[in-house]
């Protein structure tokens, strides 16, 4: 059984405290892969205002800041959590099934008989229309005037 910690993004706050670039809140994810089955959680854990000790950012290891995570959350609840996914996936508790009226499509092994193609016995050939070309008649009525404006009141 394998656990993987991911480290997706650290919010930060410019100043706090007198230090720089404060790491408050961790976006992480977390997988477990056990016999071929994998589980997966992601969150994000807040942390306190440095006290004794700070980090600057730029000195800041994925192993820190992991070790940041395990002390403000249940990484045995966590793990427990990824466990029972990956027993469901083993052993669903709910089975997703067709309703029983429909009819299954048959399977590869069983034979299908294909549908015969009709062929028709004479071909027909579109005989070419001629195409009517436009005409155009001028109007005899007059070319309307524009509205008058509108007048306020």
């Amino acid at each position: 059984m394998e656990y993987i910690w991911s480290i997706y993004l650290l919010d930060c706050l410019p100043q706090e405290e007198g230090y720089e670039k404060v790491v408050k809140t961790i976006h992480w994810g977390y997988t477990c892969n056990a016999s071929g089955y994998t589980g997966y959680s992601y969150g994000t854990v807040s942390l306190p205002a440095p006290v004794d000790e700070f980090t600057p950012f730029d000195e800041l290891t994925e192993d820190k800041v992991i070790t940041w995570l395990t002390q403000n959350m249940d990484v045995d609840s966590l793990q427990n959590s990824l466990l029972i996914q990956i027993e469901n996936q083993i052993n669903p508790p709910i089975l997703n099934l067709p309703p029983p009226w429909n009819v299954p499509s048959p399977t590869p092994s069983e034979s299908v008989t294909p549908t015969p193609t009709i062929t028709p016995t004479e071909s027909i050939t579109p005989t070419p229309t001629e195409t009517p070309t436009p005409t155009v008649t001028p109007s005899s009525s007059p070319i309307p005037e524009e509205p008058e404006p509108l007048i306020e009141i």
